[in-house]
């Protein structure tokens, strides 16, 4: 039997291990390698260079400046070009912020010189309010509602969070004295597209508002109850008309603005709108496009990077009922699972983690519980609500007790 030397062998390993560690499929290579530097230097070369590859930083993901002073960073594609300023309102409590947040950052995106006032109904700041997008956090108690703890005492976190709508409103505008174009929208709402369209029918309109449909299709008989109008976006420029709607809408919300059989919120009230002022009905088909309207919505392709309806840019959807009755009536109104209409439902559903669902859907509302924190009772504010007279000693109900109605 023919015996290698000791010296071959060594060789021998040493080749075999060179081809696992680089990969050299022929010896050619190795036998360079190994003329030209010692074998412990070539092992320590094959190491260090491997240790280096699985320490390759990462790119961050904002420049340094800009995560000292948190400006928001904008997709290239989506910069603004032009100069267009306005005030956005929404109302939220804190188990919503994190729609609020979706919603604020696509406003940014398509109209960066937009300021996001947030109304914040809760008796404190929560800290999910600390958010960059916003561009300011206002309580509700301070906006300066008169009998304020009176008025919320009776409404539960749906009616309380609507009820603020007009008195938001009427805040931004005293305090952003020199802006003169104001729009609100609800938490539940993503922009889409810049509002050149919107801009152009407020130099001809102090008020706009939208219709749930526009055409026959569907049941047109639920918006009976509903409303004709949805109170989820509202458009406004500075006017005396403007400024005598919201205070006639606030006078009603302040005592009317019910979930019941005979009241839809502050939706109710929109129907005399057209009535009693001077406001437009807007029937474009790319905004407050939602669940109520889909049926006559044909949304099927993307152009330029933008989602387009009926042949028109989408510029707000509304996700009402998100994970509800909007996904069924989205797989009735659009059957083929290639409609782009799933892929915008996703990326919004993705958002919304992103931005703290998990965190933010189980708060609980601060106006449910007295003073005191014991829980007020449905039967407590049942009997307030029936016959407010009769607790009118009451400055604060806030402070009293259920033992006390």
């Amino acid at each position: 039997m023919k015996v290698r030397s000791r010296t071959k062998k060594k060789s021998s390993r040493i080749k075999r291990g060179l081809k696992r560690k680089t990969g050299i499929r022929s010896g050619r290579r190795a036998r360079r390698l190994k003329k030209r530097t010692p074998v412990l230097r070539r092992k320590g070369w094959l190491r260090r260079k491997r240790r280096a590859r699985r320490k390759r930083p990462t790119p961050p993901v904002l420049a340094p400046a800009l995560a000292e002073t948190k400006e928001p960073v904008l997709p290239a594609a989506l910069v603004y070009r032009g100069g267009r300023s306005m005030i956005v309102c929404t109302v939220t409590s804190a188990s919503n912020l994190h729609r609020a947040k979706v919603m604020a950052r696509s406003i940014k995106e398509h109209e960066p010189q937009a300021r996001v006032v947030v109304c914040l109904v809760e008796k404190y700041v929560h800290p999910l309010a600390n958010f960059p997008y916003f561009d300011e956090v206002v309580l509700a108690k301070d906006l300066g509602v008169p009998n304020f703890p009176k008025m919320m005492f009776k409404y539960n976190v749906s009616e309380g969070t609507t009820a603020m709508k007009p008195y938001l409103l009427q805040y931004a505008m005293r305090r952003y004295a020199d802006e003169r174009v104001f729009l609100y929208l609800d938490t539940d709402m993503r922009v889409y597209h810049p509002f050149e369209e919107l801009f152009e029918m407020l130099e001809k309109h102090s008020i706009l508002i939208t219709p749930h449909v526009l055409d026959q299709k569907g049941h047109n008989d639920d918006y009976l109850l509903a409303g004709i109008y949805n109170s989820g976006i509202l458009a406004f420029t500075r006017s005396e008309e403007t400024e005598r709607f919201l205070a006639w809408w606030g006078d009603r919300l302040y005592n009317y603005c019910y979930f019941d059989d005979k009241y839809f919120a502050d939706q109710t009230w929109l129907d005399f709108a057209p009535v009693y002022f001077n406001a437009h009905i807007w029937r474009h088909p790319g905004y407050n496009m939602a669940v109520w309207n889909l049926m006559e919505r044909n949304f099927t392709h993307i152009k330029n990077g933008y989602h387009y309806v009926n042949n028109r840019p989408l510029c707000i959807f509304h996700y009402s009922g998100l994970w509800g009755l909007l996904q069924k009536t989205v797989k009735e109104c659009y059957p083929k699972s290639s409609n782009p209409m799933y892929g915008l439902l996703a990326a919004y559903e993705q958002e919304l983690e992103e931005m703290g669902r998990n965190k933010a859907k189980d708060i609980l509302w601060s106006y449910d519980f007295f003073s005191s924190n014991e829980f007020i009772e449905q039967a407590t504010k049942r009997k307030y609500k029936e016959d407010p007279g009769k607790y009118q000693d009451l400055a604060n109900p806030f402070e009293a007790s259920n033992s006390h109605f």
